[in-house]
């Protein structure tokens, strides 16, 4: 029998296209699922990553160098997890105002001396002269913090500030933008370490756990609802595929709409301020089939499951007795609002 007669023979199947609300709703459960499986796995990558050699190295050594600057502090006693010296007096409940900024101060010229020791005296000296230019600079209700007398530098006593202020608009702000910028561009090792570790967060750790979330949560759910090909979003809110024939899509195609749609709308969506995924929810409400961009693309529809099945074969649907021997109408007709 020739293609032109068997199209001849195809059902005339119906279904309802599934509304836009529904759909939104089911990609957005599909996305929450991402993230949350995307985290999951980047934990799981991480904690396998560190169980390198070099990459345990490499996290070491940073650790310690930075607990060497004097410029991190363990958040809590005995926790590993760093945070700035200055983030941790601004939030510590044992120190005065006063000691806060005089430990403040003070790290900022053993962070002087570190770098003398580490890098040269060059840099020791340019980040007390940076300091000195900094905190003269500095006014508080049009009165200077600090005034320079015979070549030195102490705090304006005619200026009404607190040390509670001294520590914020002074010392702090100078850890945490200057000081912090020269150790993160200034130590050699420190910029080899932190490049290492970054090369593995966005080249190996943040792709595979992204790659593997997107296959679990948008591809492989769609083996296991293979009739509509529904991811579990989609299947919640009985939501299937259909494609140009009015039947269940091939894994062929399907397999090519994830891949549309996971790589150029959600990927590119993250480093182009989500502008390919406005495109496509803009044609899924507004375009003549109310097609998405991968759906588009494909020729496919996504239509409404409840009290509907969607066949795989002409076969299929002639067994259950869908209007047999019917030219099919034009795809727009057939899957109606």
């Amino acid at each position: 029998m020739s293609e032109e007669q068997t199209e001849n023979l195809l059902p005339e199947i119906k279904y309802l296209r599934a509304k836009f609300w529904r759909r939104i709703f089911a990609n957005l459960l599909d996305l929450i699922i991402l993230i949350i499986t995307t985290f999951l796995l980047f934990a799981g990558v991480r904690a396998i990553a560190s169980c390198f050699g070099s990459v345990s190295a490499s996290q070491s050594r940073l650790k310690q160098m930075r607990e060497e600057s004097g410029l991190y502090h363990p958040k809590e006693e005995g926790s590993s997890e760093l945070i700035s010296i200055a983030d941790y007096l601004e939030d510590s409940s044992d120190y005065t105002a006063a000691d806060k900024y005089y430990l403040a101060e003070q790290t900022i010229f053993d962070f002087a001396e570190y770098s003398g020791i580490e890098v040269g005296e060059n840099l020791k000296n340019k980040i007390i002269e940076s300091y000195n230019e900094f905190r003269l600079e500095q006014s508080y209700l049009s009165k200077p913090y600090f005034i320079e007398e015979n070549s030195q530098i102490k705090e304006n006593p005619d200026c009404k500030a607190s040390k509670i202020l001294y520590f914020q608009n002074i010392a702090a702000p100078f850890l945490n933008d200057y000081c912090e910028g020269c150790l993160a561009s200034k130590f050699p090792e420190y910029v080899d370490l932190t490049l290492f570790n970054s090369r593995l967060l966005f080249l190996i750790e943040l792709p595979i756990s992204y790659a593997v979330a997107g296959i679990l949560t948008y591809l492989v759910p769609t083996f296991i609802f293979r009739r509509g090909r529904k991811t579990f979003g989609k299947a919640l809110y009985k939501i299937g595929v259909v494609d140009s024939r009015v039947l269940n899509p091939t894994w062929k195609r399907s397999l090519a709409r994830f891949a549309i749609f996971y790589f150029a709308i959600l990927l590119l969506s993250v480093v182009t301020f989500a502008i390919p995924a406005i495109i496509s929810v803009t044609m899924m409400g507004f375009s003549k089939k109310r097609q998405g961009f991968a759906d588009y693309m494909l020729d496919l529809q996504e239509i409404d499951t409840a009290g509907s099945t969607i066949f795989f074969n002409i076969q299929e649907a002639e067994v259950s007795g869908v209007n047999n021997y019917k030219k099919p109408v034009d795809f727009q007709s057939i899957v109606r609002e």
